[in-house]
């Protein structure tokens, strides 16, 4: 579980797609990503009145 840096609440996804590269190609081996975006859940903190994403996650799965 990942928290926020700011007030140390746990981060919620809020954002999810998916991420391709090298498929442009065919001598190049592509690579697909599922990337999520985490926000902080906690409607005090400043990272989350910002409206940013705290952090991005992927994950490769091809």
């Amino acid at each position: 579980m990942k928290l926020c840096p700011s007030c140390r609440t746990a981060l919620k996804i809020g954002k999810s797609y998916t991420r391709v590269e090298g498929d442009q190609s065919s001598e190049t081996p592509t690579r697909v990503y599922l990337c999520q975006e985490l926000y902080c859940r906690n409607p005090a903190c400043p990272q989350a009145k910002g409206g940013q994403a705290v952090e991005t996650v992927e994950h490769r799965v091809v």
